[in-house]
């Protein structure tokens, strides 16, 4: 088979026709707050991370007032302390900011 032969239809769209291309359209046009076409990653997400974990595991160390900075937060890396095994080095990787 080839071409239109391997594509699945199922009966509903046959039968709508345009209708799914209607629903859909327009779709890529939306634009979501903080991204454009050359945004990484996921904005802020860090900052997001850390303030839900902020309750339980953080135990409310992450406050209002360190969100600005978060913000510029793009990685957080672990280095492990295997030769003493004691325990773990964590580093934050933030963008060139005012702080």
């Amino acid at each position: 088979p080839s071409g239109a032969e391997i594509e699945w239809k199922n009966k509903e769209e046959e039968q709508n026709g345009d209708a799914t291309e209607a629903i859909t359209n327009g779709i890529g046009k939306l634009k979501v707050l903080d991204m454009d076409e050359n945004t990484k990653g996921i904005p802020k997400f860090w900052m997001y991370a850390l303030k839900n974990a902020n309750d339980e595991c953080l135990m409310g160390m992450v406050e209002v007032h360190d969100e600005p900075v978060l913000e510029h937060l793009t990685d957080i890396t672990v280095h492990l302390n295997e030769q003493q095994n004691n325990g773990f080095t964590l580093k934050f990787h933030f963008t060139e900011n005012a702080y």
